[in-house]
């Protein structure tokens, strides 16, 4: 079944699958045993001896990877940071477990020579993220190309070469885990010899445990090729926590300063002017949202209605204030940070731009207020000089703590800087932190609400600004939103734009059905702003039918003066309105009324009509489908089966798009 981590479908049933998988797996295991052995051998007949250190040095020679090592390339391919910190979890953990046997790197894969370096790995461990429906990540686009020109030209470039690959996705998506899927099968024909199934991780559900599985299995198939697994464990991976060398410079030395600083290649951000941020909510309500118009003139950005913003937020003062202050570091002083020599740097990537005070790192570098991980806790606790919190950070971050992690860290939404105030004694250097324990704060995407040619050189964001009470009593503060919602007219934000496949038909007579209840509208709002333009033009539009929800009409009816007068207009058709809690007897939400209008629905989509669906993954996207489903049986007369048969066709056509999260 799709999605169950690991399984693949063959034809020829389950006899023929297991002996298949069994050779496979047989042939890449010795394939590996071979190559590590023949280097072995040509290494003891040579004057150098074996398992000598890269850097000269005998003192560990046991741990250290000498020039018999298998070359274990670990690539990944990340959009919002997961897919990195589980390659760097990987590569921590197989530094005890295979000392010199094979040398572990983790590397982003649009900062590797694939050309030049592919050839070097002996092992390729691929951790990739799908975007979007079935897309590659901004940073993964280049190489996913590449490969299939590769395929397109009968090269092998792989040949025999033992590989891994874990996906990285959420069920929402139709296309779920396609770049994992993809990059499994085309490992596969370019000559690549499978050394682990596929793994499926879907963060819709516990993507962490995903990747625990699939890791044991990967373990489990290098164990019997290397010899290791000895070494290995949360008490060894957390005493090979890597660190960046880090110096903290004389007062008033120049920062590294630059908006470029913030992200690279696809994900670099331009500087772009706020003209404006408004309250979309009423006084009433009790929530925030706010609409943002971007200035792009001068920024070099473009986009079209569909597209996605990438916003490079800021830590507010607070946080970063308190987070010196647990650091023990004046906010002034101006580190610098390098990679340190030798196999340390392997278990790293490029550190920000420095030198730069702490202010700048903690505030533009660092996410403070996101979730904690595993790692980060076993790190904090090889640091910590109170024995009890040493023990209790340490179980934390076991295998054996892992439902006292989920139920005192995750399920109560515990930041990093809420856990290390909790652990005062656990002050780690500056290069354990940055390097070991605080991921790198990420862009955050939107959809962009408003279409280019209707907009005049701006471009706009629609942000539900999160403000909300955990179960433990903690106020949960959202940094990209908070922060959008701070900001003021003439203030300039670093931002990137990222193309989406969620476009509008080419054809502007071909029928929509929107469905995007709150926020979900952004895309929507864009796509009425194109459609009016093209009216506007003398096309003729096919019919556009929009379904919205929110809690309360008189509170969070966002953008309502602007859909009534597109529905006048006669660019939307008709709209569908639900509220959810206007009536305290009745639950009204947008599946409700697409079950009411079930036939019309399906009758456009009968004239080749497109279906749109943005908004909340876990519950909204999931219901909405389900109507869907139902629709399709009342409307047309088909079984559950043959219906969902039907939504599962309209999405591989490109009929049927989501722009979830």
């Amino acid at each position: 079944m799709d999605g169950q981590e690991g399984t693949q479908t063959y034809f020829g049933g389950p006899t023929l699958l297991a002996a298949t998988s069994a050779l496979v797996f047989s042939a890449s295991v010795a394939l590996l045993y071979v190559r590590y052995q023949s280097r072995i051998f040509k290494d003891s007949n040579s004057s150098s001896g074996c398992f000598q250190s890269a850097s000269g040095n005998d003192e560990n020679q046991e741990d250290a990877p000498s020039e018999t090592a298998v070359q274990v390339t670990v690539l990944y391919g990340t959009q919002t940071g997961t897919a990195e910190r589980f390659a760097k979890k990987l590569v921590t953990e197989a530094v005890p477990r295979y000392g010199g046997k094979a040398r572990f790197r983790a590397v982003d894969v649009e900062e590797w020579d694939f050309k030049d370096q592919l050839p070097k790995a002996d092992v390729l461990i691929a951790l990739f993220a799908t975007y979007g429906d079935g897309e590659p990540t901004d940073s993964a686009s280049d190489f996913v190309r590449w490969l299939e020109d590769q395929e397109e030209a009968d090269e092998e470039p792989l040949l025999g070469k033992p590989f891994g690959v874990f996906g990285l996705g959420n069920r929402q998506y139709e296309h779920f885990n396609a770049m994992g899927k993809l990059l499994d099968k085309r490992f596969t024909k370019l000559g690549g010899s499978r050394l682990v199934p596929v793994g499926l991780g879907d963060d819709d559900e516990n993507i962490e445990d995903d990747f625990d599985r699939w890791t044991e299995r990967l373990w489990s198939s290098l164990d019997e090729a290397l010899g290791g697994g000895a070494g290995g464990g949360a008490a060894a991976a957390a005493a090979a926590a890597p660190a960046y060398d880090a110096e903290v410079l004389p007062a008033g030395t120049p920062e590294a300063a630059g908006a470029g600083s913030l992200g690279h290649g696809h994900a670099a951000p331009a500087m772009v002017r706020v003209a404006e941020v408004r309250e979309l909510h009423s006084a009433e309500s009790e929530r925030s949202c706010v609409h943002v118009e971007l200035e792009l003139g001068g920024s070099g950005l473009s986009y079209t209605a569909g597209d996605h913003v990438g916003v490079h937020p800021a830590n507010s003062e607070e946080a970063v204030e308190a987070a010196a202050g647990l650091l023990g570091v004046p906010l002034d002083s101006v580190v610098r940070l390098s990679l340190p020599e030798g196999r340390a740097a392997d278990l790293l990537s490029a550190p920000p731009p420095t030198p730069a005070t702490l202010r700048t790192l903690l505030t533009w570098h660092t996410d403070l207020l996101g979730p904690v991980h595993r790692p980060a806790l076993a790190a904090l606790a090889a640091c910590a000089s109170d024995a009890a919190d040493k023990d209790r950070l340490a179980l934390l971050s076991s295998q054996e703590g892992k439902q006292e992690f989920a139920s005192w860290v995750s399920q109560p939404q515990r930041s990093l800087l809420c856990v290390m105030r909790e652990f005062p004694s656990a002050r780690p250097s500056l290069g354990l932190f940055f390097g070991a324990i605080a991921p790198r704060l990420q862009p955050r995407y939107y959809s962009i609400s408003s279409a280019p040619a209707a907009s005049d050189g701006r471009m706009s964001i629609t942000c539900a600004v999160v403000d909300e009470e955990t179960s433990a009593g903690r106020r949960h503060r959202g940094v990209a939103s908070m922060w959008l919602a701070r900001q003021s007219e003439g203030a300039e934000v670093p931002a990137h734009v990222r193309s989406s496949t969620f476009k509008l038909p080419r054809r502007h007579e071909t029928p929509i059905i929107m469905i995007g209840p709150g926020t979900g509208i952004a895309p929507f709002r864009g796509f009425l702003q194109e459609r009016a333009t093209a009216r506007a033009a003398g096309k003729d539009l096919g019919e556009a039918l929009l379904f919205f929800g929110c809690r309360d009409r008189a509170k969070d009816f966002i953008y309502e003066a602007e859909l009534r007068d597109f529905v006048r207009s006669g660019v939307l058709s008709e709209l569908f309105t639900a509220f959810s809690r206007e009536d305290p007897g009745k639950k009204d939400y947008v599946q409700h009324h697409l079950l009411a209008n079930a036939e019309r629905v399906w009758g456009l989509i009968g004239e080749g009509g497109h279906l749109y669906v943005c908004g909340d993954a876990k519950r909204m996207a999931k219901d909405v489908h389900e109507a869907l489903v139902e629709a399709a049986q009342k409307a047309r007369g088909l079984s559950r089966e043959a219906a969902a048969a039907e939504l599962h066709f309209l999405a591989d056509c490109g009929r049927y798009l989501k722009d979830v999260w």
